[in-house]
């Protein structure tokens, strides 16, 4: 059988391409802006075949060197603009225009299909034409669907919730799947159907890594994961610390040989919680991960059982990246970035197997 050729877009460290690989498709081109991305890409892939299809730097400068007629075209367009954690300019940014250059860029390439994916903000704008609303971007999802009519696409889009699918965290990603106008092929029979096992908790997960590799690498923490990170409980966050007692914060920060720390911040005597009470928060071990996210690799989450962050191979296991996918990068930062940005290669392998049901079907 024939490998079907894949043109990965907005690449990052590779959670995409690695599910199609290991679906048996075939990448004859990929793109990425950041360097310690491709850096990781080229450790990771050059390990199982020819990477020279890998064009590090900005997508704009390449749309003419994309190999046409593709089988599939895959990639995530930056998500920030769109995130309900960012700055919701939608298509008024550059970053969040790149969704509507790729969706021009199809007419060029012809892929047969297309998977996209984005956050789940993309589909929560409000209407602008509400006068009783406040101002705001226009919905970019109108917009970005007609552009896809425009170059001869049909689309259909979806919520999915990758917890479904035996990831291990609480993820809600759109996936938007294309066909040219006149395929036969019925879009939703590319909607994957859930996968009914649970998915690992973290104490299940944690505990399946091998001992040598859990804590290799963690971030320093700042003064605030200092502080109050290990005073945490399972599930809790800075928004839970804000609703205990100055006696029950006292009592926490005691048992933990910190009440005497000149860094606790303080107003009018009282320990003060810092606002953003989301930035620590300690994993459950009972339960699946809350999505990992980690705003530009600064607010990673804190170890359930341990007072450290989780370490790199403890978020990229979260996400199913195998225990020999290895990150690169100047710091930790970028490294954590990464493994958030990534589409988890469990799901992108999913994607790919009911895409691939379709291929070889010929229709």
């Amino acid at each position: 059988m024939r490998k079907f050729k894949v043109v990965s877009l907005f690449t990052g460290a590779g959670g995409l391409d690695l599910g199609f690989v290991r679906a048996g498709f075939d990448i004859v081109f990929a793109s990425e802006l950041e360097s310690s991305a491709c850096e990781t890409y080229r450790l990771n892939f050059g390990k199982l075949h020819d990477i020279s299809y890998l064009k590090e730097g900005d997508v704009n400068h390449f749309w003419d060197e994309i190999p046409k007629h593709p089988d599939i075209l895959i990639g995530g367009p930056p998500c920030q603009s769109y995130s309900t954690a960012g700055p919701r300019t939608a298509l008024q940014s550059e970053n969040g225009r790149l969704f509507l250059k790729t969706i021009q860029n199809l007419q060029k390439i012809q892929p047969r299909f297309f998977i996209l994916e984005n956050v789940q903000g993309i589909l929560t704008f409000k209407d602008e034409k509400d006068p009783n609303k406040p101002d705001q971007p226009d919905n970019p999802l109108p917009i970005l669907l007609n552009a896809i009519k425009e170059v001869g696409y049909e689309v259909e889009y979806r919520l999915f919730d990758l917890s479904e699918f035996g990831i291990p965290q609480r993820r809600k990603r759109v996936i938007f799947f294309g066909k040219k106008i006149g395929d036969p092929t019925v879009l939703k029979r590319l909607f994957p159907k859930k996968i009914f096992a649970q998915a690992q908790t973290v104490d299940e997960l944690f505990k399946s890594i091998p001992g040598n590799l859990t804590g290799s690498e963690s971030i320093t923490p700042n003064v605030t994961q200092k502080i109050f990170g290990p005073i945490l409980a399972p599930g809790e966050n800075l928004e839970t610390l804000k609703k205990l007692s100055e006696v029950e914060l006292h009592k926490r920060l005691a048992e933990k040989g910190l009440m005497n720390d000149p860094k606790i911040p303080r107003e009018n005597g009282k320990i003060r919680i810092p606002q953003r009470g989301q930035d620590v928060q300690r994993l459950n071990p009972a339960k699946i991960a809350p999505t990992m996210s980690f705003n530009g690799g600064t607010n990673v989450h804190w170890h359930p059982w341990l007072d450290r962050a989780i370490s790199v191979r403890e978020a990229a296991t979260i996400q199913t990246f195998p225990y020999d996918f290895e990150f690169l990068g100047k710091n930790m930062e970028e490294k954590y970035h990464q493994i958030a940005n990534a589409v988890p290669p469990m799901f992108a392998e999913v994607l790919a197997r009911s895409l691939l049901t379709i291929l070889t079907e010929g229709k």
